[in-house]
């Protein structure tokens, strides 16, 4: 059995204008994560931008769809960064004393 590994971050590839333009009609994903457990990859946290009114947010979702975090405006990679590591160490320390690492 091996750590969970974090596979490289998907970005939209869209232009923020574009993005944001399109979030006045439906939530539009900015970033996911997907770590791969045991050779499975799964997406595990999605950062997604939503616009209702003149109100500009990003929502840090996990992977049932649970908002963990909120932002004001268009949030970066920098901005979920420490969430994400924290929430791998923990499944690292949960595999490790489950002997699976």
């Amino acid at each position: 059995m091996s750590a969970p590994i974090l596979t490289p971050v998907r970005r939209n590839p869209r232009p923020p204008d574009e993005i944001v333009k399109d979030a006045t009609l439906c939530s539009q994903k900015l970033l996911q994560f997907a770590a791969d457990l045991d050779g499975s990859v799964h997406v595990i946290w999605t950062l997604d931008l939503r616009v209702r009114g003149e109100n500009v947010r990003s929502y840090l979702k996990s992977y049932f769809g649970k908002v963990e975090e909120t932002f004001e405006g268009i949030a970066t990679l920098e901005d979920v960064r420490p969430r994400v590591e924290e929430w791998l160490r923990q499944v690292r320390e949960r595999r490790k004393q489950m002997d699976k690492l």
